[in-house]
């Protein structure tokens, strides 16, 4: 005895292949979004860590903070009651220590002169592995140097 019959077989057929191609549309669908998703999370860190290290770096040469110098050694006049962006007072670099939060840290900060003559103001053992250098030209000492900040996430 039959239970199907021919149309109903090639019926059934059409059905089946139609929704195994859905499926398989719908899973292509989903790893789209899951890739899209993971690529545009990796760049907001990327950024963030970008961020922090421009910002890390600007701060240093345009402002002036006596607790950590690393949040500002740029060179303080009294005459004129105003920070001298891009002029390091070299004795508040001397005064360096670190800047950490659970997220971002400063892992180095050094000093490379006109005649390549390297000085490494502040250094770090870090765990944190996704590492960026941000370089920004200011006059320390007189001379134009540049100063290299290395910040970490992650």
């Amino acid at each position: 005895m039959r239970i199907t019959t021919d149309k109903g077989f090639a019926f059934s057929l059409d059905a089946g292949i139609a929704f195994v191609l859905a499926i398989s549309m719908l899973f292509l669908v989903i790893s789209a979004i899951a890739q899209s998703v993971n690529e545009k999370v990796f760049a907001e860190k990327k950024f963030e860590l970008w961020k922090n290290t421009v910002f890390a770096a600007d701060s240093l040469v345009k402002n002036s903070n006596e607790e950590n110098s690393l949040l500002g050694s740029a060179f303080f006049d009294a005459e004129k009651h105003r920070v001298k962006s891009n002029e390091i007072d070299s004795k508040k670099l001397q005064k360096i220590f670190g800047f950490e939060n659970k997220e971002f840290e400063i892992k180095l900060v050094k000093i490379i002169f006109r005649d390549l003559q390297e000085k490494i103001v502040f250094s770090k053992n870090s765990e944190k592995k996704n590492c960026l250098a941000v370089e920004r030209i200011a006059l320390v000492d007189g001379r134009i140097s540049k100063i290299v900040v290395v910040g970490c996430n992650e």
